[in-house]
C-alpha cells in the first residue's frame, strides 16, 4: 500500500512570522483601574439598567466576589466515622 501524499500546509513559510530585529510590545499602562469604573457602575442608581447588569456579571465573571470564610470540616470520631448533623437537629 502506498502512502497518500497530502499537499504541504505545514512547515516553515517565507515571509511569516515576526520580522527579525522587530521591537517586542509591552503592555499598555493603563491610567485608570477597569475594575473600579465596573464597581462605579454596578452601584450607580442612576445608570440604564443595563449597564449595571452588565458591568455586575463582568465583576463576578472576573472573580471579584467578597471573599467568605471557609466551612469547618467535620472531625472524625475515634473510630474514623464522620457524623453529620442536621440543621436543627439537636445531639
Amino acid at each position: 500500500m502506498e502512502a497518500i501524499k497530502s499537499k504541504g500546509r505545514g512547515g516553515r513559510r517565507a515571509g511569516a512570522g515576526r520580522p527579525k530585529g522587530s521591537k517586542t510590545r509591552h503592555p499598555v499602562q493603563l491610567s485608570i483601574d477597569p475594575v473600579a469604573i465596573l464597581e462605579t457602575i454596578a452601584a450607580d442608581e442612576a445608570a440604564p439598567h443595563a449597564a449595571r447588569v452588565s458591568a455586575a456579571r463582568t465583576l463576578l465573571e472576573r472573580g471579584r466576589l467578597p471573599e467568605k470564610a471557609p466551612k469547618p470540616h467535620p472531625q472524625a470520631d475515634s473510630q474514623g466515622i464522620v457524623w453529620l448533623k442536621r440543621s436543627g437537629e439537636n445531639v
